[in-house]
Parts: C-alpha cells; structure tokens; sequence
C-alpha cells in the first residue's frame, strides 16, 4: 500500500526496522483480508480475519515495526505549574501569537498547536487572551474546506474535507513531509480530483478532495490518510465554536465542523487503525457535543469493526493473548508484556498506539457524558489497558530517544485520561500522572513545535481545573438539532452532597431518574409524581463518584455526583 511504503522509508531514517518484528499486518493475504472485513463485512468477521493475522504474526504481535533506542530513564519527578507557565509564555504563546494567514496550513500544524491554547484558557482566560488570533487560525483552516462555499459545482468529491494544498515544490506553501509527497503523488496521478477554489482565502489554489479514488472496483491512494489531520481539524473547530464570542464566528466554526463530520461519516475504515482513530475522534467529540445518533452510530461501527479488535488484551486474565491460541503475554516484546498494546508492528510504535488510545478514551467519554452506560462499561476496560501500557512502557521501560517523533502524540493520550478519567471520576491512576512527569522531565517540549498543545493539558491537571462535557460548556446550543434533542443541563444540588441530594422537577416530561455506580449499576431508581423537588437519600452510598441519570422521551441526561 502506498502510503505504508511512503511512512516506512522516512522512519527509517532515523530509526532501523526491526528483523524480529517484520510482518507487521501478517502477511499481504492477512492485510488485505482485514481491509475487505472492515469495508464490507460484520465486527465478527473484522475480529476473525485480525485474528487469523495476529496467528501469522505469533511471538511478534505488538512489537514495533522499527527501533526507537535508545531509551532515556524516566525522572518522575511532578513539574511545578510555575514551570509550565514559563514557557508557555516564553516559547508557544508568542509562537501563536506572532500567527498571520499566509499559506493553507493541514491541521496538524498551528491548529493543533491553537487548540492547546484553548485548553489552557479553559484552565485560566489569561493563559491565552488573543481570541482574534485563534479565530484567524480557525479561519484559515475553514477556507480550505471542501464544499460549494469555495468550489464549483458540481463537486467531485464527498464535500467537507479541509483539502490538501497541492503547488509547485518551489511553492512558498507547498506541502512537505508524509503528506506532501502523498498529495503530490495523488494529485499528480488523478488531477481531476485536485482542483482550483474559486471562492474564499485560497481562490484560484488548487487542493486535493479526497485521499483515494476507485479504480475499477478498487480503492486506490493513501486510503483513510485525510483523517490523520481531519481528527486535529475536528478537536480544533469545537472548541473554536465553543470558546470564541462573536457570533459569525461561532457559526462559521459550528458549520463547518458539523459538515466535517458528515464527510467523517463516509469514510471507509481502514487497516491503518490509527487514520480511523482519528476519525473514531471527532466523531465522538461530535456526538458528546451534539448528541447526533448518525454520530453515535457512526462512532460505534468504528469502535467495534477498527479499534477494540485491535488491542491486545486478557479478558479472562489467563495470561495470554486473547483470540488466539497458547500465546502468552511474556513471549511477546517487551512494550507488549503488559496488555493493551496495539497487534500489529505499525501501530504499536508508541505515538501510533497513543492515537488509538486517546480515541478509545473519547469514545468513552462520549458514551459516559451521553448516558450511553452500557456502551462506556464495555469500552473503559480496552481504554485503562491501552494507557497503562504505555505508561509502563514510558516509566519501567524508559522513554524514546527526545529526538524521535512522537513528542506531541505520546503525551496527548495520558494527559487527556489523566483530566477526564482519573480526576473527573476520582480513580486513582498513578502510573499515568508519572509517565506525563517523565515526557515533561525529559525536556522534549521545551522546543517550539505543536507538541506544545499538550502545555494546554499540563495546565487544565496542575490547576485541577474540572473536566466539564462539551455539551455543558457550550453556550450556544448546536443548530439543526430538533428542540427536544437539544442540550439541557439539570441542576442537582448540592454538588459534592454528602447526606441528599436534590433535583429540580421543571421539565414534566421527565420519565425517571436514576443513580448509577461508576460500573454503570443502577443503585437506585424513581419516577417523579407530583413533587417540584425530588430528594434522594445519600447515606447508604459510600463516598465517590456517581452519575444521576434522568430520562426523557427522547433524550437521556447524564450529570456527575460526587459524594464526599
């Protein structure tokens, strides 16, 4: 596949694969099983034919296609906030505030570096005040969006793409790196599919549409590789529509992440995990922030038929490896010893398998935000596995090399379980704070680069700023949704509460209200009568974290209890 041999042969140069790790997907027969399973076929068949793959590969499964040593040990000593804050303002915040729109820029350059600003005015407005700044970044990747807006019609591809700039290479604004030669090889092989906007910032620039076409019943290109910058554009554009003020931009962000969205929707799955991860990603932000069921739909088939069969796990904690036989976890590489590690040799190096686990970690969050219980009690257990692998591997283990890649990817996962699962549900995960003390320790974000998004995170933990849904924090409730599908937060009270707790009956459609463990058990339920305030008794519940469920025709909401 193209895009695997284009990937392969920049690492390589600075790494050496590794001979005891080749067949990284099985063989080309195993690959292309997968491939078809995950375009046409059910979650059982994906699974079997990941199955039959992970046989081929035996003792190598989870074992990293190349060699990222030497490792540094890890120093987990717990930075000071004074220390982050040092250089945020010293090195990334003057870095985004010097942005002006020059060139199209792919997401996963300033605008995930600007989304780490975002994080950290979630911790303190003052960490970053420049909204207009944030906004011109927000508006530059808006204008490279594929639609009618900026092309004619009638359009050649699925519209909601933030298309690739494809220019000369003696272009100010060409492309480079992975996705520069992949965009000059596809643009180049099918032009019909790059073409000029004629609206808009970038009129008369052409863009790439898409990332794959089919030929003859067979898809080719760099397939499902958009969504590797499509989940950066998505995490960016909601909280752009969430935190900026004024009004038109708001809707111009809102707009164009819904429409993203509906592009993600279409897109095949792919034996890549990690390009569907991405798009495992912003599908779940989508659904957590607007309870859309097309995007809860969508988010699921990708859950079930890309990322579960992926991992390596123990479910019946016998040791070995599931789904296939007589494999035990101690004959496997060290960074697979413990469970949770990705299968195959591409996704199991550590910043691949980091953005597999942080889309597993949103896809939970959605579920447990929404309500959806029994869909986030059987995804949290492949979540927790997936992060206290990595942790293991970065603190018992040691770190990669602080001049390898991985340096923005590797610590997004951690910091991000860290401030929704571990603070937010009080669930003490102690390897993970210490493997994000070891990356900060290292040194390897004290260089300028959009690794310094996860300074956003550092903030959001050392300030113990709570994590709040995006639907809570969005001010503006998400048009095209009918009204009764439409975000409402019910007040309880108090909150900590420690002997009762009290809800507001204002809304008469209220069916039932329940409590619920962090398992998901339902400790207690009750449907309202004629009372304005229902009052629910605490004091057989220990201390910890609860979740009030109330149910409505056809909308569920799910708030925290924290009880002391």
């Amino acid at each position: 596949m193209k895009s695997l041999t284009i990937i392969l042969s920049i690492m390589v140069c600075w790494g050496h694969a590794y001979a005891q790790c080749d067949l990284t997907y099985g063989t080309n027969d195993d690959r292309r099983a997968i491939q078809q399973a995950m375009l046409n076929g059910s979650a059982q068949e994906v699974i079997a034919a990941i199955n039959r793959a992970k046989a081929t590969r035996g003792i190598r499964l989870g074992c990293p296609e190349i060699d990222y040593t030497p490792r540094e040990p890890a120093n987990t000593t717990r930075p000071t906030l004074a220390a982050i804050e040092t250089l945020w303002d010293n090195v990334y915040k003057p870095g985004i505030e010097r942005f002006v729109i020059q060139c199209p820029e792919i997401a996963r350059g300033s605008p995930s570096l600007a989304l780490g600003a975002y994080y950290a005015r979630l911790a303190n407005p003052q960490y970053f005040d420049n909204l207009t700044v944030l906004g011109e970044i927000g508006k530059m990747l808006e204008a490279q969006q594929y639609s009618e807006k900026y092309a004619t019609a009638p359009l050649v591809a699925t519209p909601g793409i933030y298309g690739y700039f494809f220019g000369e290479p003696t272009d100010d604004c060409a492309l480079t790196g992975v996705a520069g030669v992949a965009t000059t090889g596809f643009c180049e092989r099918f032009p019909s599919l790059c073409v000029p906007y004629t609206q808009g910032l970038f009129a008369g620039q052409r863009f790439a549409t898409t990332d794959h076409t089919n030929v003859n019943g067979e898809l080719i290109g760099d397939i499902g590789g958009a969504g590797f910058d499509m989940g950066w554009a998505g995490a960016h554009m909601i909280e752009a529509a969430i935190q900026q003020t004024n009004p038109q931009l708001k809707s111009l962000f809102k707009q164009s992440v819904l429409l993203a969205g509906e592009w993600a929707m279409t897109q095949p799955l792919v034996t890549n995990h990690n390009y569907t991860a991405k798009l495992i990603w912003m599908l779940a932000q989508l659904y957590n922030w607007t309870g859309r069921e097309d995007f809860k739909n969508a988010l699921t088939d990708r859950v079930e038929r890309n990322l579960k069969p992926g991992v390596l796990m123990d479910v019946n904690n016998d040791s070995l490896v599931d789904g296939v036989t007589g494999i035990p976890f101690s004959s496997l590489n060290e960074v697979a010893r413990v469970p949770g590690r990705m299968w195959d040799g591409h996704n199991a190096l550590p910043w691949y398998h980091s953005m597999n686990a942080w889309a597993a970690l949103e896809a939970y969050v959605a579920y447990r935000d929404r309500g959806d219980i029994e869909l986030a009690i059987r995804l949290k257990p492949y979540v927790v596995a997936m992060l206290d692998n990595l942790a293991h591997e970065l603190v018992n283990i040691g770190l990669p090399f602080s001049s390898g890649p991985g340096s923005r990817d590797i610590p997004f996962s951690l910091l991000n379980g860290i401030w929704k699962i571990s603070q937010y549900e009080q669930e003490a995960h102690p390897l993970w704070e210490q493997a994000v003390w070891a990356i900060w320790n290292q040194g390897v974000l004290q260089e300028a680069g959009a690794r310094g998004l996860n300074l956003g995170l550092y903030f959001l933990i050392l300030t113990n700023t709570q994590y709040q849904p995006l639907a809570q924090r969005d001010s503006a409730r998400v048009t095209g949704l009918p009204k009764s599908l439409q975000t409402q937060v019910v007040n309880i009270y108090p909150n900590p509460a420690q002997h009762q707790v009290k809800i507001p009956l204002n809304n008469p459609q209220i069916k039932q209200i329940e409590v619920l463990d962090i398992r998901g058990k339902v400790l207690f339920q009750k449907q309202p009568v004629s009372e304005e305030i229902m009052e629910i008794s605490l004091k057989m519940l220990k201390s910890g974290v609860y979740f009030i469920r109330i149910s409505l025709p056809q909308q569920v909401i799910v708030q925290k209890l924290l009880i002391k």
